[in-house]
């Protein structure tokens, strides 16, 4: 097919093909749901993770890293990498920081994340996005 023949036939697409092109050309942006589901867990655990932190008990720490990961992963599913992060800071100002490599899927999951923490989690535990 020509260069011209194929800018018709992309001009010329039934509905069908165009929500295909669509798809393919749509940013990936992050999913509320399952966003609010790694916020959930983070609520539940986050008392877990800063006991991890303090105990410097490596079998601790490495459980709630691994937990932490594929509940990062589930929340990040368009992303095909390992995630990057880790849990640290003192006593009522803890860290968690997450790693996006300069992939925009994962600076708006991350930011996403950040947004939708809420406050009485924000007074104890401080999010950093960086590279």
């Amino acid at each position: 097919m020509q260069n011209a023949e194929l800018l018709f036939y992309l001009l010329d697409i039934n509905k069908t093909n165009k929500r295909r092109i669509n798809m393919f050309f749509k940013k990936k942006m992050p999913d509320d749901t399952l966003i609010m589901n790694f916020r959930n867990w983070f609520d539940t655990y986050r008392n877990f993770i800063s006991d991890a932190v303090f105990s410097r008990d490596n079998n601790k720490i490495a459980e709630i890293l691994d937990i932490a990961e594929m509940e990062i992963v589930k929340a990040t599913p368009l992303f095909n990498k390992s995630r990057e992060f880790n849990f640290g800071g003192k006593k009522g100002e803890m860290e968690f920081n997450l790693y996006h490599s300069g992939n925009s899927y994962l600076i708006k999951c991350a930011e996403r994340m950040s947004c939708l923490m809420p406050q009485h989690i924000k007074i104890e535990w401080t999010m950093n996005i960086s590279k």
